[in-house]
């Protein structure tokens, strides 16, 4: 596969990876964006809380399962687009691209449409620069209140074992369509904090679980994701 992978470490920021070319060029976050755009949205109050209920229209989506009703938290892990469309036009342009200048968030920039920026830019970020995004996220070092940052905890976290906990998101601004994935997030357990940061190019709705798969092979080669049988 063409990509790359960077895991950064918590507290020296040490960088180890794959492919120092591409984990310095910028890429739109696709659904990875739902992690910011979910604090955002807590902060600035656009949203109740990871219970509030979005419903569904009824028009056809672009895939089945986001064909329901959905709280934020269900939202949040089926990567349903409309859902944080109607999210980002609640918190409005200039309050987006502050929080996003706050979080120093790849480009900063939202651009004139609300509703897809993530998708095809303006707004884009490196895998650099999204491992140093969530390791302030995970240290408590950005602009947002503790509770918020807890709700995001519980929509992510994951125990993989050994004491680890996992907090992840996939992202593919093109699905079902060739362009790129990615899978980001960071894991915390006895070795400290690490975050990390994977693209690589999809071709097909087929390859899709391989974003995930080959993230977990890079950590598990780290020593940092216990190995499962």
């Amino acid at each position: 596969m063409d990509g790359t992978f960077v895991s950064c470490r918590h507290p020296d920021g040490v960088m180890s990876g794959h492919n120092s070319e591409r984990a310095m060029r910028r890429l739109p976050p696709a659904s990875t964006f739902k992690i910011p755009h979910t604090l955002i949205a807590l902060e600035k109050g656009a949203v109740s809380g990871p219970d509030e209920i979005f419903e569904w229209d009824g028009k056809p989506r672009t895939f089945r399962s986001w064909e329901r009703d959905m709280t934020l938290g269900e939202a949040m892990q089926a990567s349903n687009v409309p859902v944080y469309q109607e999210i980002a036009g609640r918190i409005g342009q200039d309050h987006m691209e502050a929080y996003l200048e706050s979080f120093e968030y790849g480009t900063g920039q939202a651009g004139d449409s609300l509703t897809d920026f993530w998708l095809v830019g303006p707004l884009e970020i490196s895998a650099i620069e999204q491992c140093r995004f969530l390791l302030r996220l995970a240290a408590g070092q950005l602009p947002v209140a503790e509770k918020h940052l807890q709700a995001l905890r519980a929509m992510l976290g994951t125990d993989v074992g050994g004491g680890v906990t996992l907090y992840a998101k996939t992202g593919w601004a093109t699905a079902p369509g060739p362009g790129p994935g990615w899978w980001v997030g960071w894991l915390e357990g006895p070795f400290g904090r690490v975050a990390f940061a994977l693209n690589i190019d999809l071709l097909e709705a087929g390859q899709a679980p391989l974003r995930e798969k080959l993230g977990r092979k890079s950590l598990q080669a780290l020593g940092i994701l216990p190995r499962q049988d």
